[in-house]
C-alpha cells in the first residue's frame, strides 16, 4: 500500500501517484540530545495500513522503535521517546557529577 500525508492524515495513493511525488523525506519530528537522535517519520510504503515510526539512534536505547497508526499517536510517541532519552541523560549526568567527574 502506498500513502501520502495530507493535513496530518494518511491518504492511500496508487503506485503512479507515488512515483509522481517520489519517496519523500517524511520526517515529522527530529531531536538531538548529544550523540542520540530521535526521529519520527511517516512511512510511504507499508503492508498494514498507514504507519508512523519513532526510532532512537545512539545511546542506551539505540535502535528501539515504535510504530503508530495516526499522526497524534506519533506526536505523543515522539514526546515519550524524548522524555526517555532525556531522563537517562539527566540521571547519567547527575551520577557523574556525584562522582566528581
Amino acid at each position: 500500500m502506498y500513502w501520502k500525508l495530507v493535513n496530518k492524515e494518511p491518504v492511500e495513493i496508487g503506485w503512479d501517484e507515488l512515483m509522481g511525488i517520489g519517496i519523500q523525506n517524511n520526517t515529522l519530528f527530529r531531536d538531538n540530545y548529544g550523540d542520540v537522535l530521535i526521529s519520527t517519520v511517516f512511512l510511504n510504503i507499508t503492508f498494514n495500513g498507514p504507519e508512523f515510526e519513532t526510532m532512537i539512534f545512539g545511546g542506551e536505547y539505540d535502535n528501539n522503535q515504535w510504530r503508530w497508526s495516526s499522526y497524534d499517536e506519533a506526536e505523543e510517541g515522539h514526546r515519550m521517546a524524548v522524555e526517555l532519552v532525556t531522563k537517562i541523560q539527566s540521571e547519567r549526568e547527575r551520577k557523574l557529577n556525584d562522582l566528581g567527574l
